[in-house]
């Protein structure tokens, strides 16, 4: 009760407008601001008069011995910049006069908005392992497409934690197939051409088995289990037992009146037994 009533007594600050919270959260990083904009994990983001605003106001806090001495050389400044964790659709720049965030946006012309940062590292890492070229922004979209082209076959041919992993990353959206030439064709308004996962694929489409569950352990409590029980099955029958058979009362008598081979089936024993009683009736 104590803190309402403080609260209703002295007002305090709140933020109501909910765009401050997604410039607080996310990276923060250092990193220098020059004429091309900031560049953060390989992604630069740029926009032209909105640099050169912040390059104009916040040029003075750049040190002297941190300056460019070239003649034809830019001012850089070092700046506090907040990159959303969940894409990399832009950054937001501290201004330290104004006290305010301000946004400067992904300068890559292929860049597809709403890709995470997830995603262009995985990239990276496939273009590396690939040994294809990363350098410049036809580089990287190559680089994308042949990532996105090799996990799209991961739903037929994929193991299930595969598939769940690399569901986020594709983009259900249709694309335009990279080209310059476009071929009209006058086909059949029913004849529509279209293709399926079974076609496209030119792999197996059997997914690869799944390591066991429980490990080492429990694929060798298996084999141990499987050597034991074909043992039991082949193993040689046991030596014969004798039975005792059931006079004309109806109990059974003291009297051993022979043997029966033993054996794996509880029919046969059975067998055994009523052919023995059968020909005792006989005599």
């Amino acid at each position: 009760m104590r803190w309402r009533k403080g609260i209703e007594a002295k007002t305090r600050p709140v933020c109501d407008d909910v765009t401050v919270l997604d410039k607080l959260m996310g990276y923060v990083e250092d990193c220098y601001l020059t004429v091309e904009g900031v560049s953060i994990r390989g992604q630069r983001f740029h926009d032209p008069s909105t640099t050169t605003e912040l390059l104009a106001d916040l040029g003075k806090f750049g040190m002297v011995r941190a300056q460019r001495k070239g003649v034809t050389s830019s001012r850089s400044v070092i700046v506090t910049v907040t990159a959303p964790s969940w894409n990399a659709d832009h950054v937001y720049v501290w201004h330290p006069e104004e006290r305010r965030q301000i946004m400067l946006p992904n300068w890559d012309p292929n860049y597809v908005k709403g890709t995470s940062w997830y995603l262009l590292r995985k990239i990276k890492e496939f273009a590396k392992k690939q040994n294809m070229a990363f350098h410049s922004s036809a580089d990287r979209l190559q680089a994308r497409q042949a990532f996105l082209e090799a996990i799209g076959n991961a739903p037929i041919t994929a193991k299930f934690a595969e598939r769940r992993r690399h569901a986020p990353m594709l983009d259900p959206r249709p694309e335009l197939i990279p080209g310059d030439t476009v071929k009209i064709i006058d086909a059949d308004k029913y004849d529509v051409p279209h293709e399926t996962a079974a076609e496209r694929t030119s792999k197996p489409r059997v997914p690869a088995k799944s390591p066991r569950r429980g490990g080492a352990k429990a694929t060798k409590k298996a084999v141990e289990t499987r050597v034991k029980n074909l043992a039991a099955k082949t193993a040689a029958p046991s030596a014969p037992i004798q039975q005792k058979l059931p006079d004309s009362t109806g109990v059974p008598s003291d009297k051993v009146v022979g043997t029966v081979q033993e054996t794996a089936n509880a029919a046969d024993r059975l067998k055994a037994i009523m052919d023995r009683v059968k020909k005792k009736d006989a005599n």
